[in-house]
């Protein structure tokens, strides 16, 4: 365990490094330096930090507040060390000053997050600096002038300066610090800041052109990444957004210099806090343009890595999953966008029918049943309340359609299902009479509700399903996707889609779990695996990682040096969210096993792991820093054989940069029923990593028994990497 005054350094280093939303050690190190450059305000801030620990261990404060505590903490001890000379009553007012900061960041931050899910941000700080005023009088600068080869009203130095006021240390070199933190940690959160700065500042020297200094200007660039890249997912709408939020935040600066003229009182963040909260507040409701992400704060880099993973897993967000409304394997006659009926505002729908070596009728066709989906059962896509039911319309003859023409009579016999989260599931022309649920029922998924008709606007016997807002015939459609399935044809066989829209002609069924592949990929809480690893003809060497639970309730892969999220279930393995520092051997786990079906029928699939797993030589990422502030996917391929022992997964994993310039990591990974690796390795311009098992533990967690596997470790020379093209 850490001891005492370590833990102190490291929450000293992140309360710097959490003013500008950053996480690594570099950018740590280079806030605590900006606010170095006047030795009393780093003293100050460090004061403070020990007061706010103090609380923390005192009151049993829980982890989730600590870092806006100490945050604010940090702030206040910088604002009272560099805003006033540290005599007299200052000595009294810092640790009450400090202590209120702390009461402060404790009931705003919840009373925000109930009033709407919103941060408190720096308010706190703001507040605790004017509780003190009364005692301490107007602003009055006690750090001293430090010269600068600019003037200060030059562009670029009070550009800086602006930065160097969010630690309370207005010099140009402070601020470059600063912008090199950002830098270091997010360069969207750069561009956010140079562009909120400007557009802040231009508004200022409209509106107040008097007040327009580098005191207030701070604001705009901190107004802008909140809102632009921390608590919404970064883009061109939460980017313009910042940009409105720079403009508030000058414009509750000028209001600020205009109402406290001649007080002498600080605007400090307050104008940042408004503009922030204001935007965050209405972002809230919205429903197109910008995703807030007012739960989950981040790094606009890990929004945007997230973002791209789940619509590559999960669908486009806003799409509806769904399973497949039949037993077996259909095909899909008609897709989204489809050349008969669904266009326009009816283009999400598909219809599916049973085809087999091309025809979808035995003998000529002209009898009903004849037609091989006909009467098949139609069972649920989704657990729901049966909003309308519809059943006794006839099935029309092979080739003839209803002469009915009131709205409701084009879809035949329906049943519709009201999903939880509000849209409105269709199954159309079912057979007359085979409709089983009443209105008002309750329906779980996969239960049969109907068969398989031809009534309505229908000229053979198939299925139709869409999605849409209410329960009324003919309203738009809504996005939706068939939820764990496979396709096939003939080039890739059996493929597996966690979340996919087939199109026209694609065979689909429901994916069948493999009750060995899941208990082979199921990594309870406390379990331990250990590897030996080694890089080309090296040395075998030790490496293990354990499943260990956060606060959260998130099982993470963790490693001495970095971690990562895994979930178990209920159709696949799958790894997510990398932190921490290098480790090239978690990487290579985390491409040959990052997404893998449980269902054994599964041939091949695909999967978009962030582009920072791939082992990339220097130019590739000289690159990707320069043209991709927000990185990229990899594309990566995966087939899967059964052998005598288990099972053998080979992945190809490709980094596509330019056109022609295209860098490929082939990954091989071999895993037993029983959940032991055998063997996991890549290979990149002939460089091959190994991975091989060599034991498996349990740590006592929840009445599960304690318990060692050792295995007997594989061949000195294990079989080379085989190529994989999927």
């Amino acid at each position: 365990m850490r001891t005492v005054p370590i833990r102190l350094a490291a929450g000293w280093l992140s309360a710097h490094a959490g003013v500008l939303y950053a996480e690594n050690r570099a950018a740590s190190l280079l806030c605590v330096a900006a606010s170095a450059l006047y030795p009393r305000v780093l003293l100050g801030g460090l004061a403070a930090l020990l007061l706010a620990q103090a609380w923390i261990l005192a009151l049993g404060l829980a982890n989730i507040a600590r870092p806006g505590i100490r945050i604010n903490a940090l702030l206040t001890g910088l604002a009272l060390a560099a805003l006033w000379a540290p005599d007299g009553a200052w000595w009294l007012i810092f640790p009450l000053a400090v202590s209120l900061g702390v009461l402060f960041s404790v009931t705003l931050g919840e009373w925000l997050w109930r009033a709407g899910s919103l941060p408190a941000l720096s308010l706190p700080f703001s507040l605790a600096v004017w509780a003190a005023l009364p005692v301490l009088g107007g602003m009055a600068p006690a750090i001293p002038e430090l010269p600068f080869p600019l003037a200060a009203d030059h562009p670029l130095s009070a550009f800086l300066s602006s930065l160097g006021w969010i630690f309370l240390s207005p010099h140009p070199v402070s601020g470059a610090l600063v912008l090199a933190a950002l830098l270091a940690t997010s360069r969207w959160l750069a561009l956010l800041a140079v562009a909120g700065y400007a557009v802040g500042q231009a508004a200022m020297s409209v509106l107040a052109p008097e007040s327009a200094g580098p005191g207030l200007a701070f604001n705009f660039p901190l107004a802008a990444m909140a809102v632009g890249g921390v608590y919404c997912l970064p883009g061109l709408g939460s980017f313009v957004l910042g940009m409105v939020a720079a403009l508030l935040a000058a414009l509750a600066a000028a209001a600020f210099a205009q109402v406290f003229l001649g007080s002498g009182a600080p605007a400090l963040s307050a104008p940042f806090v408004a503009a922030a909260l204001l935007i965050l507040a209405v972002a809230r409701h919205a429903r197109r343009g910008v995703t807030p992400m007012l739960a989950h704060p981040a790094l606009p880099e890990r929004h945007a890595e997230a973002a791209r993973l789940a619509e590559s897993r999960l669908g486009a967000p806003g799409s509806l999953p769904l399973a497949p409304p039949f037993l077996g394997q259909w095909q899909v006659y008609q897709g989204f966008d489809g050349a008969h009926t669904h266009r326009g505002p009816w283009r999400h729908a598909l219809d599916f029918f049973l085809s087999r070596e091309g025809k979808s009728y035995r003998g000529e066709g002209e009898r009903l049943d004849d037609y091989l989906c006909w009467g098949l059962p139609v069972v649920a896509p989704i657990a729901g309340e049966v909003v309308a039911v519809r059943d006794g319309l006839p099935d029309n003859s092979p080739g003839q359609v209803a002469s009915r023409v009131e709205q409701d009579a084009n879809w035949g016999n329906h049943v519709v299902i009201r999903a939880a989260s509000g849209p409105h599931v269709w199954l159309a022309h079912l057979r007359q009479g085979s409709v089983g649920v009443q209105a008002g029922a309750w329906v779980r998924l996969g239960e049969v509700v109907g068969a398989c008709g031809n009534s309505g606007r229908s000229p053979q016997p198939h299925l139709h399903l869409h999605v849409q807002p209410g329960p009324e015939a003919g309203e738009v459609s809504l996005p939706f996707h068939l939820d764990n399935i496979l396709t096939s044809d003939e080039a890739s066989g059996h493929r597996w889609h966690l979340a996919h829209v087939p199109g026209r002609g694609k065979s689909v069924a429901s994916a069948v779990p493999e009750t060995a592949l899941a208990r082979a990929l199921t990594l309870p809480v406390g379990r331990r695996l250990g590897f030996e690893v080694r890089a080309g003809a090296s040395e075998w060497r030790p490496w293990q990682v354990e499943a260990t639970l956060t606060l959260a309730g998130q099982v993470r892969l963790s490693s001495e040096h970095a971690d990562i999220a895994a979930v178990s279930g209920p159709h696949a393995f799958a790894l997510y969210d990398r932190r921490g520092g290098k480790d090239p051997w978690l990487d290579l786990f985390a491409l040959a096993l990052g997404l893998t079906p449980f269902a054994e029928a599964a041939e091949s699939w695909a999967d978009a792991p962030p582009a920072r797993l791939f082992p990339m030589r220097l130019p590739a990422r000289l690159f990707l820093w320069a043209f991709r502030p927000l990185g990229c996917s990899l594309a990566s391929r995966y087939r899967r054989s059964r052998a005598a022992w288990g099972w053998r997964q080979i992945g190809r994993h490709e980094l596509s940069l330019l056109p022609g310039w295209r860098e490929t990591l082939e990954t091989e990974a071999e895993f037993t029923p029983d959940g032991q690796f055998r063997r996991l390795a890549a290979r990149l311009d002939g460089l091959t990593l190994e991975m091989r098992q060599v034991f498996l533990a349990q740590k006592p967690d929840e009445g599960i028994p304690a318990w060692r596997v050792s295995m007997p470790p594989p061949p000195v020379s294990p079989p080379p990497l085989k190529g994989a093209t999927p």
